[in-house]
């Protein structure tokens, strides 16, 4: 089985939570600037805040969700906690909203939580699922054996066989 299979298979049999948003946010870093994690068990639902995010706007804010649950589950507690921050009278701003799973997200799913955003006024999610994970570990092996423990060299993500050397004269 090459690389990616045993990622995917690995991913499929399911990660540690708390590794796997750690990892999740340290690979977001390579895609947006100014992420910092929110760690600890009083998160303020989100496991990560992205500084600046809409141009000219230093004081915004993009909100990053990482779950191996149910993402519009995750998504609807993270938006009650929000509600209950505000309703406290701190200002916490969602101009961005991310939303990072370990699984493949089917349309429905993916059209549901569009939906609830759109029916409670958040941004338009940006999707982070498995595809997405499994190539960048391929790229991070010191995320992918933490992860996943899949040891593997590049050239085992190539499906097909190897060429034999070429006998010596």
């Amino acid at each position: 089985m090459n690389l990616l299979a045993r990622v995917t298979a690995a991913l499929d049999r399911g990660v540690d939570p708390d590794v796997f948003e750690r990892c999740a946010v340290a690979l977001l870093t390579n895609v947006y600037n100014n992420v910092e994690p929110v760690e600890g068990g009083s998160d303020g639902g989100r496991d990560a805040d992205i500084y600046g995010p809409v141009a000219n706007d230093p004081d915004s804010r993009g909100r990053i969700l990482v779950t191996t649950g149910d993402v519009l589950d995750n998504l609807k507690r993270s938006r009650a906690t929000w509600e209950k921050i505000r309703g406290a009278g701190e200002i916490f701003r969602v101009d961005q909203l991310v939303l990072v799973t370990h699984a493949p997200l089917s349309d429905a799913k993916r059209r549901n939580v569009l939906r609830y955003a759109e029916t409670h006024d958040l941004p338009v999610p940006q999707f982070w699922t498995r595809d997405w994970l499994v190539e960048a570990l391929r790229k991070d092996p010191e995320w992918r054996i933490a992860l996943t423990g899949v040891e593997g060299r590049l050239d085992a993500v190539s499906r097909r066989t190897p060429l034999a050397p070429m006998p010596r004269s």
